[in-house]
C-alpha cells in the first residue's frame, strides 16, 4: 500500500466478527482467492445485497473471473460500477442462488451428508485447521464431523488447534498442539506420528 502510495484509498481494518455494516456500506464485494472451497463471505455479501466479483473457484457466485486475470477483475469492477442494469442482473442471480441454500445449519449438514454415496462402512481421515465447537467461523468443521460420523465406522481428525469438542464415540480428535503453545517442530513431529 505504501509502495503504491494508496494510504488514502486502501484501509486495513482490524478483526471483527460483525461484518454486516461493512457489507451494507460497500458497492461491490471482491474475492480474489486462488483456491476456495465454500466462500462463506461471498454468500454473506450476496445476502446483504452486494454484487459479488470473485475468481472462478469453489462455489463461485456473482460475476466470476479467471484466477490471476487482473484485467478481467478490473473490467468486472468497472462494468458493475458503471452499469446499473448489469448490477441488477447479478443481484437477481445471486438472490436466486441464495434461495437454493438450505434454510438452517442442520438442514445444510443433512443435505451435505446426503451427497455422500457410501455403500459400505469406511474409515475417514480428516485434516483441518481447528476443531472447536465455539469458533464462529471454523466451528462448521465440528458440525461436519458430527454429520459424517453417522456415515463412517470411524473418523480420525487431525487439527492444528483443539478447542471445545463434543463428538460421537467413533470420532477421535488429535491436536498438533497449537492450543498449548507447542513449537512448529513439535507440530511436524505430532503430524507424522498421527499419520503413521
Amino acid at each position: 500500500i505504501s509502495n503504491l502510495k494508496l494510504e488514502h484509498h486502501v484501509f486495513l481494518e482490524p478483526y471483527t466478527s460483525d461484518l454486516a455494516g461493512y457489507y451494507k456500506a460497500s458497492d461491490i464485494f471482491l474475492l480474489t482467492s486462488n483456491y476456495e472451497g465454500y466462500g462463506r463471505v461471498a454468500v454473506e455479501a450476496a445476502a446483504a445485497g452486494i454484487p459479488v466479483v470473485m475468481t472462478d473457484v469453489g462455489v463461485a457466485i456473482g460475476k466470476t473471473v479467471p484466477v490471476g486475470d487482473v484485467t478481467a477483475i478490473a473490467g468486472a469492477i468497472e462494468k458493475l460500477l458503471a452499469d446499473t442494469s448489469g448490477r441488477a442482473v447479478i443481484l437477481r442471480e445471486q438472490d436466486a442462488f441464495l434461495k437454493t441454500l438450505p434454510a438452517t445449519r442442520d438442514l445444510y449438514l443433512k443435505s451435505y451428508a446426503a451427497t455422500l454415496d457410501l455403500r459400505r462402512p469406511k474409515r475417514l481421515l480428516m485434516i483441518t485447521q481447528k476443531m472447536d465447537l465455539d469458533d464462529d467461523v471454523l466451528g462448521v468443521y465440528h458440525r461436519w464431523v458430527e454429520g459424517l460420523a453417522t456415515k463412517f465406522d470411524s473418523i480420525s481428525v487431525i487439527c492444528l488447534y483443539r478447542g471445545r469438542v463434543e463428538v460421537p464415540g467413533n470420532v477421535v480428535v488429535y491436536s498438533l498442539g497449537k492450543e498449548s503453545g507447542r513449537s512448529r517442530l513439535k507440530y511436524i513431529w505430532n503430524f507424522y506420528k498421527y499419520i503413521w
